[in-house]
């Protein structure tokens, strides 16, 4: 299962101990109700049933009671991962934080060293000011144990005032608070991420937070104040990526100092627009504020005469410009009075999601001034007491009209549906509608007549008297039935809608529209664009703000299960097909150009030391087996699973800086792996001559693997950094750099190997290739720098390498996928070097060949693999299989292409690489098994990636054992050596495998893959 929530009373308990049958829930949740805390029977019934859990993944106890000592040693003995308190004193928390090492996560206070954020909450109960002291010398007695906290909210929204230094000299009151203050900043360090929750009236707690903030400006990221607290003039906020501000209706208030280049997200309500602006604009004379990097923006509640001094200032000129240009979410929501920002603004020419709420006499500045971007999602609301306005219908129709290159166009009407919005909706070009209330008659009007809504969602639905039409009447009653629209494909009724009628059910068009009934448990989920609406009339960007409290667990089965309905299911196959397609293209462009740079690197030193001869030529083939075996397939591996793990702490984690903790876990791995293969590769020749290769062979080849020992750190760091970026969404950095480093290693090679005043023959291609290497790392720590994409690095952290065991864990099945395939690979080249200096040679052409032009398939898994991925945890499984279905439909277009330009002018692409007339000859036998060969390994490489983005790493592995272990290996070995066909038996044996391979793994993906199950699992 899912989740498995138990709350029932003591005396039932029982039953839950002594027959229940706890399955193996991913989330399990138990709850322990007011008045039965201490009592000891509870308790070991409790744990009990808690220790029946131990399959689950997490196992919560909730707590609707005081937390007692009896409470603390129950806990201890228990394994509970995260605990839930309604009331505790700090004795016990301090208990609780030293005694149970199986804590995952704690709410209200939290002392473990796993733990991220620290929440002091003050101000429930006794002397406020007495607490926080208290939990500030808390604070610093565990100072140990917090260094890895990165994370501090205080919540001082207390109803009571902040009492405590009442009648107390100043001298104290400035003593206590610097007590204060001195402890927590002992105990936590680093700041990357702080909320303020804060009252009026609580004095003291503002001097606290402003003391804090200014002392961590230069380290915080993410900063969040609910409440007044006076950034002093001067104090900058440099790292500061993430600001939510709210102030009430502080006029006095001013806010911090930020860089508008590094925001990334910006949310201002109440009178906050006026100081924030006037923040930002410090230092700029040409009235052009440029938010370079900003993706959310949300703009709310600003009341009369909100910006008159900024609007005025400097020169004497009124009018700024407010640039967007990487914008993705804005939300505009406003009261009475003059908005002049949404005048300034200019928005980027396309973005996810744009919302305007505002009042009508504002409307009229978006009629008229503002430019709507080609956004995905479009969404106007109309307050209460306008839905029947004929001047506000008519700026919202122009609007929407203005909104035409939107891809859905939401109206959201907060007021009674009348005929006069009918009429209006009826000339606009509405895709979803959302009303607050409407009758039958109305309804049924908008079904027939706006043919453009795709989706109507209603929160309340009345009859006035009037016949149910839309309703199916109960049997026998004589009613006819008026079908939906043709046009709609989602229909949503909000709780309130049915109670009416009881026993109705809704009518289905050919369409199979989906419909969705609230019922008295809770609201129905968002849906996404032309699929869905959301489920609140007045849904906004609800996400800008950090929320007041963050529940342990979350979604239900049911509501993933019907998310998923509703996001995976609508739309033709072909069109999303040719979305899809289109996305496939734009997004795998990039990665297929870096790989091809990075592969352009082997392709030219090979054509370089096939000029010096067969014997150079069949060495350099031998070695490059060997590091890639040692090498390359084992630390591929290790760093696409730490790959993995970046983009999960990325998207999911609320402490980004835990990407740069698997960065430092992947340099580790990188590191260790040095360790143990540099004495191989140092006595490489050895190992050659041991297992039966000619000397002069194995002696260049020993000569390449101890120049290539440089280079092993280098290229294991710069892939590292990659997977590093790429995890943060910025995916040219591999690109850049390559297009940077491929011109000096083309030159560096010709110099190094066949230049006849400056070079030094084969030795010049490994020195060239170490060099390429080292490029190419010092390269992309320019790349990060300069584009400041630190955001998610929290420091070097020696702890890190006691968890780096973690990630071998984790990445055991990659790296034994990835080392067999690779191995099945290089049995090509060891094969083949029993046959003779000539046969290797030629085997080397035609992998350098194999290997260029499979980066093409390579560059689409690597974009195949993340798009399966986001679409299953997005809840759209039908998406994600087509998706996948595109992605294996353009691997073959591209392998059947690049297999008939292989076959067709096989000869003259030979020449390229070699003289020698016997390689030529050995290289032409190759060509056929080298076609089969591309096509089946571009196919397995867009189905390692899809099987990668579902989760399924295990199957990939598998099909490797069948198909290169008990397929491609004794084939290979029985064409080659028995058969007597050499170099093209091995090939052949070779592709073999491959495309076994691949098809095992398209028969898992299409037979074994409940993509429906995968994406309510995931999520």
């Amino acid at each position: 299962m899912a989740l498995l929530t138990i709350n029932v009373a003591p005396a039932l308990l029982q039953v839950v101990d002594e027959v229940v049958n706890i399955p193996a829930a991913r989330q399990f949740m138990l709850m322990i109700p007011y008045g039965f805390g201490d009592d000891p029977a509870t308790l070991a019934m409790a744990r009990r049933v808690l220790e029946k859990a131990h399959r689950c993944k997490t196992r919560e106890l909730v707590v609707y009671d005081k937390a007692s000592p009896m409470l603390v040693d129950m806990v201890v003995s228990a394994p509970i991962t995260h605990l839930t308190l309604h009331m505790a004193s700090m004795d016990v928390l301090y208990w609780l934080a030293y005694d149970c090492v199986s804590f995952q996560a704690l709410t209200e206070f939290e002392l473990f060293s796993c733990v991220k954020q620290l929440i002091i909450r003050v101000g429930c109960g006794g002397t406020p000011i007495d607490g926080l002291k208290e939990a500030a010398e808390r604070l610093r007695a565990a100072a140990g144990k917090l260094a890895g906290v990165l994370a501090l909210r205080f919540d001082m929204a207390s109803k009571k005032r902040m009492l405590g230094w009442d009648g107390v000299d100043a001298a104290d009151r400035e003593t206590d608070i610097q007590a204060i203050c001195s402890d927590i900043i002992a105990a936590i360090p680093r700041m990357r991420f702080m909320k303020l929750i804060l009252k009026r009236h609580d004095s003291v707690a503002q001097e606290v937070s402003r003391r804090l903030a200014v002392h961590y400006s230069g380290q915080l990221k993410d900063l969040s104040i609910l409440g007044p607290v006076a950034i002093p003039r001067g104090t900058e906020f440099k790292k500061l990526r993430r600001l939510d501000l709210d102030y009430g209706h502080i006029s006095t208030t001013r806010a911090p100092r930020v860089n508008p280049a590094e925001l990334k997200l910006l949310c201002l309500r109440d009178r906050l627009t006026t100081s924030a602006w006037a923040s930002f604009a410090a230092g700029v004379h040409n009235r052009e504020l440029m938010f370079a990097n900003l993706r959310v923006l949300s703009l709310e509640s600003s009341p009369p005469a909100a910006m008159p001094s900024f609007a005025a200032q400097p020169h004497g000129r009124s009018a700024w410009r407010l640039h967007f240009p990487t914008l993705q979410h804005a939300h505009i929501h406003c009261g009475q009075g003059p908005f002049p920002v949404l005048e300034w603004v200019v928005f980027p020419p396309r973005m996810a999601l744009l919302t305007i709420n505002v009042a009508p006499a504002l409307l009229q500045v978006v009629d008229e001034v503002v430019n709507i971007p080609a956004a995905r999602q479009f969404m106007l609301m109309i307050p209460y007491g306008f839905g029947d306005d004929p001047a506000t219908l008519a700026m919202a129709r122009r609007v929407l009209e203005k909104a035409h290159r939107c891809k859905s166009r939401q109206l959201v009407v907060h007021d009674k549906a009348s005929p006069t919005l009918v009429d209006m909706i009826v000339s606009a070009p509405v895709t979803h509608l959302s009303l607050n209330m409407a009758t039958i008659d109305v309804i049924t009007d908008l079904i027939r007549r706006a043919p453009s809504v795709t989706a109507l969602s209603i929160n309340q639905l009345g009859t006035d008297g009037a016949q149910p039409e839309i309703l199916v009447p109960p049997p026998g009653s004589g009613r006819t039935v008026v079908p939906l629209s043709t046009s709609i494909t989602v229909l949503h009724l909000g709780r309130g809608s049915l109670e009416r009628q009881p026993d109705a059910v809704l009518a289905a068009n050919e369409k199979d529209t989906k419909i969705h009934l609230e019922d008295k448990q809770g609201p129905m989920p968002a849906a996404g664009p032309r699929q869905g609406i959301p489920g609140s009339v007045g849904s906004g960007i609800a996400h800008v703000g950090n929320a007041e409290t963050t529940p342990l667990l979350h979604n239900s089965p049911s509501a993933v299960s019907l998310e998923a309905a509703s996001h995976g299911e609508a739309g033709h196959y072909l069109a999303v097909a040719r979305g899809e397609a289109r996305w496939m293209a734009s997004a795998s462009s990039l990665p297929v150009l870096t790989l091809l740079l990075q592969a352009s690197f082997h392709f030219v030193s090979v054509i370089s030391v096939g000029y010096l001869g067969a014997t150079e030529l069949a060495a350099m083939a031998l070695a490059v087996t060997l590091f890639g075996v040692l090498v390359v397939a084992p630390v591929t591996g290790l760093l696409a699973t730490m790959g993995s793990l970046c983009s999960a702490a990325f998207a999911a984690s609320g402490d980004r800086t835990l990407v740069g903790v698997h960065l430092q876990r992947g340099l580790a791995a990188v590191a260790v792996h040095f360790a143990l293969v540099a004495p191989a590769m140092w006595n490489a020749e050895r190992i050659l001559l041991a297992i039966g290769q000619e000397p002069a062979v194995a002696q260049l080849s020993g000569t390449y693997l101890r120049i290539q020992i440089l280079g092993v750190v280098p290229w294991g760091a710069f892939e590292a950094c990659t997977h590093y970026l790429r995890a943060q969404g910025i995916t040219n950095a591999g690109a850049a750099v390559s297009a940077a480093v491929a011109p000096i290693h083309w030159t560096a090679n010709y110099l190094l190997v066949r230049s006849p005043t400056h070079g030094v023959g084969f030795a010049g291609a490994p020195i060239a290739t170490v060099t390429t290497q080292w490029l190419s790392l010092f390269g992309v720590f320019v790349y990060i720098r300069a584009k400041q994409a630190t955001e998610t690095w929290g420091g070097w952290d020696v702890r890190v390498l006691r968890t780096t065991g973690e990630l071998y864990r984790v990445a055991a099945p990659s790296v034994v996928a990835t080392w067999v395939w690779w191995c099945g690979c290089e049995l090509l080249t060891l094969g083949s070097s029993y046959f003779g200096t000539a046969q290797l040679a030629a085997s080397a052409v035609m992998l350098s060949t194999v290997g260029l032009a499979s980066q093409i398939g390579n560059g689409l898994g690597s974009s195949a693999g993340p798009r399966v991925g986001s679409l299953v945890g997005a809840a759209k499984p039908r998406q994600a299989r087509i998706a996948g279905d595109v992605s294996l439909a353009a691997s073959a277009v591209v392998g059947a292409a690049c297999s008939l330009c292989l076959a067709v002018f096989g000869s003259e692409w030979i020449a390229i690489y070699t003289k020698d007339p016997a390689v030529a000859r050995e290289a032409a036998r190759l060509l056929p098994a080298a076609c089969m060969l591309l096509a089946g390994g571009g196919l397995g490489a867009v189905l390692r990636a899809v099987l990668r983005g579902v989760g399924r790493p295990g199957a990939i592995a598998v099909a490797h054992m069948v198909g290169h272990g008990a397929c491609g290996a004794p084939t290979a070995y029985y064409l080659g050596f028995r058969r007597g066909m050499g170099a093209a038996g091995v090939w052949w044996g070779l592709a073999a495998g491959v495309v076994l391979s691949a098809t095992v793994q398209l028969v898992y993906c299409y037979a074994r893959i409940d993509w429906r199950d995968t994406a309510r699992r995931r999520r």
